[in-house]
């Protein structure tokens, strides 16, 4: 599907799972405003991105190898302060969701969310909410 360029956004992907690369592709495939910029394995690649790219909004796994979801938003910050982050995890639990409110996330989905909910999230971190999917309908 060719996208519209006028009212699209650019997305990162940040996860150590492949599998979990596979399904968020095909969700955002079918979101027509959001542009999958890099699919990243680790935090490291993602801040050295962030720095020659300036994506718009990064969906970041929490638990990686080497340096953790919150550690690289920090980083990625430190070069595009407007970043928006939503944060990816396998771990419904109230203690990352408080944390990802305390470290100015713009938002926390439970994996895997369904290409509606993924849609929803996007639209509304895009306009400044914060969204928050702990127990969400699964692809």
């Amino acid at each position: 599907m060719e996208k519209d360029n006028s009212n699209t956004f650019t997305v990162v992907l940040i996860d150590d799972s492949p599998l979990t690369h596979l399904i968020v592709e095909k969700a955002l495939d079918e979101i027509d405003f959001a542009v999958l910029l890099a699919h990243i394995y680790n935090g490291e690649e993602f801040v050295e991105l962030v720095k020659r790219t300036h994506p718009d909004l990064a969906i970041l796994d929490i638990e990686m190898t080497g340096i953790d979801g919150f550690t690289a938003m920090d980083s990625a910050r430190r070069f595009h302060p407007d970043l928006k982050v939503i944060f990816l995890s396998q771990y419904n639990t109230q203690g990352f969701i408080t944390a990802a409110r305390k470290a100015n996330a713009n938002g926390f989905l439970v994996k895997m969310p369904s290409v509606e909910t993924l849609k929803d999230a996007l639209i509304r971190v895009m306009k400044g909410e914060f969204v928050e999917y702990s127990s969400i309908e699964q692809v």
